[in-house]
């Protein structure tokens, strides 16, 4: 049987058989189960909420396009919040310049 992985493994959630084959859940409620128990594991590994990552959220339509990537729409699926995400595009990186551009974009979205 999988579990979920723990916060040290970069945070992606597996599939749990019990969950997974449930032909009761949806979709949705099997996605919401497996978020709380990786919340749950963590707070009780750490005693602090885990860091959110993709997999809290529900990609949606895409609001712009700029010169490093896009920005999307998007819905945290715990706390059910709109909120925006901006991807970067990894070519971006190959040079310093670049990185060193899309670091100060960082600081400043900070």
């Amino acid at each position: 049987m999988n579990d979920l992985d723990n916060a040290e493994d970069g945070g992606r959630l597996e599939t749990h058989d019990s969950i997974a084959n449930d032909p009761t859940l949806s979709t949705y409620a099997k996605l919401m189960r497996k978020l709380k128990r990786y919340i749950m594991s963590s707070y009780k590994k750490t005693n602090t909420v885990p860091q959110t990552n993709i997999e809290f959220y529900r990609i949606g339509k895409i609001l712009g396009k700029g010169a490093f990537g896009k920005v999307n729409l998007s819905l945290h699926q715990v706390t059910q919040k709109m909120v925006a995400i901006k991807s970067i595009n990894k070519t971006y990186f190959s040079e310093d310049s670049q990185t060193k551009k899309v670091m100060q974009e960082v600081l400043i979205l900070k």
